[in-house]
């Protein structure tokens, strides 16, 4: 008996243990993750960026894969601190389909894009500091 409650006691110990030591993982598509590393997430017809940006002067271009010319944007901006960012999205055609400079600190933008079939995403930041995400993909409506 004294055996049981002793294996009882150590089980229950280790999972006080384990559990007070774990560390939270951040998902993917979190923008709290590493510093000015954007992660990114793209397949036909959807694409998403997040980058949580500290003082971040750089240009960044990502392709996308889409078939469609009804898509669907959002565009979410917070604790945006310093500097500025420029955001395009560019048609096949190099048709800019849609462009905001983020100069304010908090911006929720849904939006619908019909004039051509995205191509590239363009993000251009100059000494930067803030978390955007954006997500683009096809409109069913």
């Amino acid at each position: 008996m004294a055996r049981y409650i002793f294996i009882l006691i150590l089980a229950l110990f280790l999972l006080l243990v384990y559990n007070g030591c774990r560390v939270d993982i951040i998902e993917p598509n979190n923008p709290a993750g590493n510093k000015n590393s954007p992660v990114k997430e793209g397949k036909e017809n959807y694409f998403k960026i997040a980058i949580n940006a500290d003082r971040l002067t750089t240009e960044m271009n990502f392709d996308t894969y889409f078939s469609s010319e009804q898509n669907m944007i959002s565009l979410k901006v917070n604790d945006k601190q310093s500097g500025s960012c420029t955001l395009k999205i560019i048609s096949t055609e190099n048709k800019v389909l849609y462009s905001t400079i983020i100069e304010i600190s908090e911006i929720n933008v849904r939006q619908r894009i019909n004039q051509g079939i995205p191509n590239k995403v363009r993000l251009i930041c100059d000494n930067f500091t803030g978390k955007i995400k954006l997500e683009l993909n096809k409109s069913y409506f």
